[in-house]
């Protein structure tokens, strides 16, 4: 961790790393860190200058969330930075001054690529007025110097920013990473009293496909038209046993008759089937896992949405009233739904399907206006939003109903 002073202090530990190795080399020189105008005025010299910061792409992210979805503070806010650096040299070329206190500060930045906990100690100690000495980057990540390769482009677009100033021989370093913490504290939670750790050897349960039957037949179970009553066949993997498996139909949780590994079977009338509506209903297979006391029960995985078109069925003989037609379906509707009756005319000549179309009034019992429909026997079926109703067909495999007489 390290506070504000962070960036000040690694551009002094800069400066004050390379003030005695350029003062070697030729005398009187010195390191500065001052804007770019100011230091050509102190040659001969080499100048730390922080031309630009950028988030750590590997850490940038490291410290969320910071905090919970009520605003309370989970843990200590952090920025991850790289610092920039120019490194420029200024004295007599004709001296090759420049040349030499340039390979210095390369030199030393390739034997020590590290700002040591002494390094920045010492430079701390160094910094005029104190103004530093509360730093405490020490005592985090250890920042690290690398050189830029700077293309001729970048190089003269970087100094082209220095408004009327002429060039000096320079080099980049990047200082990574550099830690800013917030001066907050995270209020820490109460401890564990106790840990449950249980094993499954489950990647969750997949439902693979659905098939239902009417409740209590013995026939096999099929993709046709899923209705009111029926069991629905889930299929697929790592359910599990009844009582650590629940369905969740529309968001409403239905009772697992049976379940195995591989099948899980639920009787659409249990909670009561109003809980559903006719049309596209998703399905999903919820798997808990018992972690004993205290704790108790917990999900623990949850299957892939699956989707399955529940249809209405006609279950009173359809009648006609004031040139309305009613129906009695086995499902009740919300009102405002669209609601379609379809006719397909039985009897001898021509074919004739009509189609009505009206919007559903709360309940099971719907009437649908009609007009202009020839006298005839009719089957009967009703659109609810797209799901259609079956018609009635005997052992034999004849449609048989639902009927209506006009």
């Amino acid at each position: 961790m390290s506070n504000y002073r962070a960036i000040a202090t690694v551009t002094e530990t800069m400066r004050s790393v390379l003030e005695a190795p350029v003062s070697k080399v030729v005398n009187s020189a010195h390191a500065f860190a001052l804007r770019p105008e100011e230091a050509s005025k102190n040659s001969p010299c080499v100048n730390v200058y922080l031309y630009h910061v950028a988030p750590n792409a590997a850490l940038r992210n490291a410290d969320t969330p910071t905090r919970d979805s009520g605003g309370a503070l989970l843990r200590r806010p952090r920025a991850a930075l790289d610092l920039h650096y120019l490194l420029s040299v200024y004295g007599d070329d004709a001296d090759f001054q420049p040349q030499l206190i340039l390979g210095a500060v390369i030199r030393t930045l390739h034997v020590q690529p590290l700002l040591t906990r002494k390094a920045i100690a010492d430079a701390i100690l160094a910094a005029k007025g104190g103004l530093l000495n509360d730093s405490d980057l020490a005592d985090g990540e250890t920042v690290r110097l690398t050189p830029l390769d700077l293309t001729l482009d970048e190089l003269s677009k970087l100094w082209s920013v220095f408004f009327q100033l002429k060039y000096a021989p320079s080099i980049a370093y990047r200082a990574s990473v550099v830690l800013i913490d917030a001066e907050v504290e995270a209020t820490p939670p109460l401890p564990v009293r106790t840990r449950n750790v249980v094993v499954v050897p489950n990647l969750g349960p997949v439902i693979d496909r659905i098939a239902s039957r009417p409740a209590g037949s013995t026939e096999e179970p099929q993709a046709g038209p899923i209705r009111a009553g029926h069991e629905l066949h889930l299929i697929g993997s790592g359910f599990g046993a009844p009582d650590q498996t629940r369905v969740n139909l529309n968001g409403t949780q239905f009772d697992v008759v049976s379940a195995t590994d591989t099948l899980v079977t639920v009787l659409l009338n249990d909670p009561p089937i109003t809980n559903l509506a006719p049309g596209v209903t998703s399905v999903q297979v919820v798997r808990e896992i018992d972690f004993g006391p205290p704790s108790g029960k917990h999900d623990a995985f949850a299957s892939n949405v699956a989707a399955f078109v529940l249809v209405p069925t006609i279950i009173a003989p359809p009648l006609i009233v004031l040139s309305k037609v009613q129906v009695k379906l086995d499902v009740p509707l919300a009102a405002g739904r669209e609601l379609v009756l379809l006719l397909n005319r039985k009897s001898a000549g021509a074919p004739i399907a009509l189609r009505f179309a009206t919007k559903s009034v709360a309940g099971a019992d719907q009437e649908i206006p009609i007009s202009g429909v020839p006298a005839g026997t009719y089957l009967v079926r009703v659109l609810v939003d797209g799901a259609e109703s079956p018609l009635d067909v005997d052992a034999g495999g004849h449609v048989t109903g639902p009927e209506l007489i006009v």
